[in-house]
Protein backbone atom coordinates (compact mmCIF):
# COMPACT_ATOMS: atom_id res chain seq x y z
CA UNK A 1 0.00 0.00 0.00
CA UNK A 2 1.47 3.37 -1.06
CA UNK A 3 1.63 6.47 1.16
CA UNK A 4 -1.27 8.07 -0.70
CA UNK A 5 -3.52 5.14 0.15
CA UNK A 6 -2.44 5.15 3.79
CA UNK A 7 -3.07 8.88 4.25
CA UNK A 8 -6.38 8.76 2.42
CA UNK A 9 -7.59 5.65 4.24
CA UNK A 10 -6.70 7.21 7.58
CA UNK A 11 -8.80 10.28 6.85
CA UNK A 12 -11.85 8.26 5.79
CA UNK A 13 -11.56 5.82 8.70
CA UNK A 14 -11.27 8.63 11.25
CA UNK A 15 -14.33 10.38 9.83
CA UNK A 16 -16.29 7.13 9.80
CA UNK A 17 -15.35 6.17 13.34
CA UNK A 18 -16.28 9.49 14.89
CA UNK A 19 -19.88 10.27 15.62
CA UNK A 20 -21.04 13.07 13.36
CA UNK A 21 -24.58 14.30 13.02
CA UNK A 22 -24.53 15.78 9.52
CA UNK A 23 -22.51 16.76 6.46
CA UNK A 24 -23.11 19.63 4.05
CA UNK A 25 -21.10 20.54 0.96
CA UNK A 26 -20.50 23.28 -1.56
CA UNK A 27 -18.67 23.62 -4.86
CA UNK A 28 -16.69 26.21 -6.77
CA UNK A 29 -15.17 26.49 -10.23
CA UNK A 30 -12.02 28.46 -10.98
CA UNK A 31 -10.97 29.25 -14.53
CA UNK A 32 -12.79 29.14 -17.86
CA UNK A 33 -15.00 26.30 -19.03
CA UNK A 34 -13.65 25.74 -22.55
CA UNK A 35 -15.89 22.74 -23.24
CA UNK A 36 -17.23 22.65 -26.80
CA UNK A 37 -20.99 22.17 -26.82
CA UNK A 38 -22.47 19.18 -28.62
CA UNK A 39 -19.42 16.94 -28.27
CA UNK A 40 -19.79 13.17 -27.99
CA UNK A 41 -18.90 11.37 -24.78
CA UNK A 42 -15.65 10.18 -26.38
CA UNK A 43 -14.71 13.72 -27.37
CA UNK A 44 -15.26 14.98 -23.83
CA UNK A 45 -12.40 12.74 -22.70
CA UNK A 46 -10.31 12.93 -25.89
CA UNK A 47 -10.16 16.73 -26.36
CA UNK A 48 -8.18 18.68 -23.74
CA UNK A 49 -10.50 21.65 -24.19
CA UNK A 50 -13.31 19.50 -22.77
CA UNK A 51 -11.47 18.21 -19.72
CA UNK A 52 -13.19 20.51 -17.24
CA UNK A 53 -16.41 18.70 -18.15
CA UNK A 54 -14.60 15.35 -18.14
CA UNK A 55 -13.48 15.86 -14.53
CA UNK A 56 -16.89 17.23 -13.55
CA UNK A 57 -18.36 14.04 -15.03
CA UNK A 58 -15.96 11.80 -13.10
CA UNK A 59 -16.77 13.50 -9.79
CA UNK A 60 -20.52 13.55 -10.39
CA UNK A 61 -20.65 9.97 -11.68
CA UNK A 62 -18.73 8.63 -8.66
CA UNK A 63 -20.91 10.69 -6.33
CA UNK A 64 -24.09 9.28 -7.84
CA UNK A 65 -22.71 5.76 -7.74
CA UNK A 66 -21.95 6.19 -4.04
CA UNK A 67 -25.36 7.71 -3.34
CA UNK A 68 -23.78 11.06 -2.43
CA UNK A 69 -26.50 13.46 -3.61
CA UNK A 70 -26.37 16.59 -1.41
CA UNK A 71 -28.49 18.75 -3.70
CA UNK A 72 -31.23 16.14 -3.88
CA UNK A 73 -31.06 14.78 -0.32
CA UNK A 74 -29.91 17.88 1.55
CA UNK A 75 -28.01 17.21 4.75
CA UNK A 76 -26.07 13.92 4.50
CA UNK A 77 -26.20 11.69 7.59
CA UNK A 78 -24.98 8.39 6.08
CA UNK A 79 -21.21 8.20 6.49
CA UNK A 80 -20.84 5.19 4.21
CA UNK A 81 -22.12 7.40 1.39
CA UNK A 82 -19.50 10.05 2.07
CA UNK A 83 -16.70 7.51 2.44
CA UNK A 84 -17.61 5.76 -0.81
CA UNK A 85 -17.66 9.05 -2.72
CA UNK A 86 -14.21 10.01 -1.45
CA UNK A 87 -12.89 6.51 -2.12
CA UNK A 88 -14.23 6.22 -5.66
CA UNK A 89 -13.51 9.78 -6.82
CA UNK A 90 -9.89 9.83 -5.65
CA UNK A 91 -9.12 6.36 -6.99
CA UNK A 92 -10.36 6.91 -10.51
CA UNK A 93 -7.55 5.69 -12.83
CA UNK A 94 -6.67 9.19 -14.14
CA UNK A 95 -6.58 10.89 -10.72
CA UNK A 96 -3.15 11.69 -9.31
CA UNK A 97 -2.70 12.93 -5.72
CA UNK A 98 -0.78 16.20 -5.45
CA UNK A 99 -1.23 17.46 -1.89
CA UNK A 100 -2.78 15.55 1.00
CA UNK A 101 -2.57 16.82 4.54
CA UNK A 102 -4.53 17.44 7.69
CA UNK A 103 -4.09 19.57 10.78
CA UNK A 104 -5.81 20.70 13.95
CA UNK A 105 -7.12 24.28 13.99
CA UNK A 106 -7.89 26.11 17.23
CA UNK A 107 -11.28 27.80 17.13
CA UNK A 108 -12.60 30.28 19.67
CA UNK A 109 -16.22 30.59 18.55
CA UNK A 110 -15.92 33.62 16.27
CA UNK A 111 -16.70 33.22 12.56
CA UNK A 112 -14.04 35.64 11.37
CA UNK A 113 -11.46 33.82 13.46
CA UNK A 114 -12.76 30.55 11.96
CA UNK A 115 -11.91 31.79 8.45
CA UNK A 116 -8.53 33.12 9.52
CA UNK A 117 -7.66 29.79 11.14
CA UNK A 118 -8.55 27.88 7.95
CA UNK A 119 -6.39 30.20 5.85
CA UNK A 120 -3.43 29.75 8.17
CA UNK A 121 -3.85 25.97 8.18
CA UNK A 122 -4.01 25.69 4.38
CA UNK A 123 -1.03 24.32 2.51
CA UNK A 124 1.25 27.18 1.29
CA UNK A 125 1.18 25.86 -2.30
CA UNK A 126 -2.59 26.28 -2.51
CA UNK A 127 -3.51 29.79 -3.54
CA UNK A 128 -7.29 29.71 -3.01
CA UNK A 129 -7.17 29.32 0.77
CA UNK A 130 -9.22 32.47 1.32
CA UNK A 131 -11.98 31.35 -1.06
CA UNK A 132 -12.19 27.93 0.60
CA UNK A 133 -12.24 29.47 4.08
CA UNK A 134 -15.12 31.75 3.05
CA UNK A 135 -16.97 28.81 1.47
CA UNK A 136 -16.67 26.65 4.59
CA UNK A 137 -17.86 29.51 6.80
CA UNK A 138 -20.93 29.94 4.61
CA UNK A 139 -21.74 26.25 5.09
CA UNK A 140 -22.30 26.70 8.81
CA UNK A 141 -26.07 26.06 9.08
CA UNK A 142 -28.61 28.56 10.34
CA UNK A 143 -30.28 25.79 12.34
CA UNK A 144 -29.14 22.43 13.66
CA UNK A 145 -30.98 19.16 13.19
CA UNK A 146 -33.82 18.55 15.67
CA UNK A 147 -32.68 17.05 18.93
CA UNK A 148 -29.41 17.79 20.69
CA UNK A 149 -28.42 21.40 21.28
CA UNK A 150 -24.79 20.57 20.50
CA UNK A 151 -23.92 18.63 17.34
CA UNK A 152 -20.92 17.54 15.27
CA UNK A 153 -21.04 18.59 11.61
CA UNK A 154 -18.66 18.07 8.70
CA UNK A 155 -18.40 20.94 6.23
CA UNK A 156 -16.94 20.01 2.82
CA UNK A 157 -15.96 22.15 -0.13
CA UNK A 158 -15.04 20.89 -3.62
CA UNK A 159 -13.02 23.16 -5.93
CA UNK A 160 -12.62 22.39 -9.64
CA UNK A 161 -9.79 24.27 -11.37
CA UNK A 162 -9.22 24.65 -15.11
CA UNK A 163 -6.24 26.91 -15.63
CA UNK A 164 -4.48 27.67 -18.95
CA UNK A 165 -1.76 25.23 -20.02
CA UNK A 166 -2.27 23.01 -16.97
CA UNK A 167 -4.03 19.74 -16.31
CA UNK A 168 -7.40 20.09 -14.63
CA UNK A 169 -7.25 19.69 -10.86
CA UNK A 170 -9.76 19.38 -8.05
CA UNK A 171 -9.51 19.89 -4.32
CA UNK A 172 -11.46 18.42 -1.42
CA UNK A 173 -11.43 20.37 1.84
CA UNK A 174 -13.40 19.45 4.95
CA UNK A 175 -13.51 20.32 8.61
CA UNK A 176 -15.11 18.50 11.55
CA UNK A 177 -16.92 21.09 13.63
CA UNK A 178 -18.88 21.07 16.88
CA UNK A 179 -21.79 23.49 16.78
CA UNK A 180 -24.37 24.54 19.33
CA UNK A 181 -27.60 26.50 19.48
CA UNK A 182 -27.48 29.65 21.59
CA UNK A 183 -30.13 29.34 24.29
CA UNK A 184 -31.00 33.03 24.21
CA UNK A 185 -30.93 33.90 20.53
CA UNK A 186 -31.44 30.48 18.89
CA UNK A 187 -28.51 31.18 16.59
CA UNK A 188 -26.01 28.48 15.66
CA UNK A 189 -22.57 29.10 17.12
CA UNK A 190 -19.15 27.49 16.84
CA UNK A 191 -18.12 25.73 20.02
CA UNK A 192 -14.55 26.67 21.12
CA UNK A 193 -12.51 23.64 20.10
CA UNK A 194 -9.53 22.14 18.34
CA UNK A 195 -11.09 21.05 15.04
CA UNK A 196 -9.74 18.54 12.49
CA UNK A 197 -9.18 20.09 9.06
CA UNK A 198 -8.15 18.24 5.88
CA UNK A 199 -7.37 19.52 2.40
CA UNK A 200 -6.39 17.33 -0.54
CA UNK A 201 -5.51 18.32 -4.10
CA UNK A 202 -5.59 15.98 -7.10
CA UNK A 203 -4.40 16.42 -10.68
CA UNK A 204 -5.97 14.73 -13.67
CA UNK A 205 -3.72 12.77 -16.02
CA UNK A 206 -4.89 14.36 -19.27
CA UNK A 207 -2.81 12.02 -21.40
CA UNK A 208 -4.56 9.00 -19.89
CA UNK A 209 -7.99 10.58 -20.45
CA UNK A 210 -7.08 11.00 -24.11
CA UNK A 211 -5.60 7.53 -24.52
CA UNK A 212 -8.55 5.83 -22.80
CA UNK A 213 -11.29 8.15 -24.09
CA UNK A 214 -13.42 5.38 -25.62
CA UNK A 215 -13.08 3.19 -22.56
CA UNK A 216 -13.98 5.98 -20.12
CA UNK A 217 -16.85 7.23 -22.28
CA UNK A 218 -18.44 3.79 -22.22
CA UNK A 219 -18.51 3.78 -18.43
CA UNK A 220 -18.88 7.41 -17.35
CA UNK A 221 -21.92 9.55 -18.21
CA UNK A 222 -20.88 13.05 -19.25
CA UNK A 223 -22.17 16.25 -17.66
CA UNK A 224 -21.56 19.97 -17.89
CA UNK A 225 -19.63 21.86 -15.21
CA UNK A 226 -22.76 23.69 -14.10
CA UNK A 227 -24.54 20.39 -13.42
CA UNK A 228 -21.62 19.28 -11.25
CA UNK A 229 -21.68 22.59 -9.33
CA UNK A 230 -25.38 22.26 -8.65
CA UNK A 231 -25.67 18.57 -7.77
CA UNK A 232 -22.75 18.39 -5.34
CA UNK A 233 -23.85 21.43 -3.34
CA UNK A 234 -26.26 21.14 -0.45
CA UNK A 235 -29.53 22.68 -1.58
CA UNK A 236 -31.94 25.08 0.04
CA UNK A 237 -34.94 22.82 0.59
CA UNK A 238 -38.23 23.46 2.41
CA UNK A 239 -38.33 19.91 3.74
CA UNK A 240 -34.82 19.61 5.19
CA UNK A 241 -34.73 18.50 8.83
CA UNK A 242 -32.66 21.59 9.47
CA UNK A 243 -35.43 23.54 7.69
CA UNK A 244 -34.11 26.12 5.21
CA UNK A 245 -30.33 25.72 5.40
CA UNK A 246 -29.19 28.72 3.39
CA UNK A 247 -25.75 27.32 2.85
CA UNK A 248 -25.38 26.64 -0.84
CA UNK A 249 -22.32 28.37 -2.32
CA UNK A 250 -23.03 29.33 -5.92
CA UNK A 251 -20.24 28.41 -8.28
CA UNK A 252 -19.13 31.57 -10.05
CA UNK A 253 -18.26 30.16 -13.42
CA UNK A 254 -16.61 32.49 -15.89
CA UNK A 255 -18.25 31.19 -19.04
CA UNK A 256 -19.27 32.80 -22.27
CA UNK A 257 -22.97 32.93 -23.08
CA UNK A 258 -22.94 29.63 -24.97
CA UNK A 259 -21.48 27.86 -21.95
CA UNK A 260 -24.15 29.27 -19.63
CA UNK A 261 -26.55 26.60 -20.85
CA UNK A 262 -26.92 23.64 -18.53
CA UNK A 263 -26.56 20.79 -21.01
CA UNK A 264 -25.53 17.18 -21.06
CA UNK A 265 -22.84 16.39 -23.58
CA UNK A 266 -22.89 13.55 -26.06
CA UNK A 267 -25.35 10.68 -25.96
CA UNK A 268 -27.82 9.94 -23.20
CA UNK A 269 -26.16 10.26 -19.79
CA UNK A 270 -28.78 8.24 -17.97
CA UNK A 271 -27.22 5.35 -16.00
CA UNK A 272 -29.35 2.86 -17.89
CA UNK A 273 -27.82 3.84 -21.21
CA UNK A 274 -25.74 0.86 -22.48
CA UNK A 275 -23.01 3.20 -23.71
CA UNK A 276 -22.59 4.73 -20.26
CA UNK A 277 -22.73 1.80 -17.85
CA UNK A 278 -21.66 2.66 -14.32
CA UNK A 279 -18.64 0.93 -12.84
CA UNK A 280 -19.27 -0.63 -9.44
CA UNK A 281 -15.89 0.30 -7.98
CA UNK A 282 -12.71 2.06 -9.13
CA UNK A 283 -10.91 -1.30 -9.27
CA UNK A 284 -13.36 -2.48 -11.91
CA UNK A 285 -12.69 0.51 -14.16
CA UNK A 286 -9.65 -0.81 -15.99
CA UNK A 287 -7.53 1.04 -18.48
CA UNK A 288 -6.88 -0.75 -21.73
CA UNK A 289 -3.38 -1.57 -22.93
Amino acid sequence: MVLHDIVHLAVVVVLAQREHDALVSSTHFIGIDTTILGQSGVDIFRDRRNHASAVASILLATARRAGFRPHQKGVITDWDVFGQFIHQSTRFPAVRPQIEYGSEVDLFGDREQFKEAIERAYHPKVNQAKAVANALEKLIPTQLLPGAKSQSWVLMHITLLNEPRRDVTFELAYIELRLKTDRKTGAVKIVPQSASFSANAYKIDSDLLIQQAKNFARQIPTFGVRTFLKELSTADREDLDAQRLKTCLEGKVKNNKDHEKDLFYGRSSHPSSPSHAFFSSPSQLKVQN
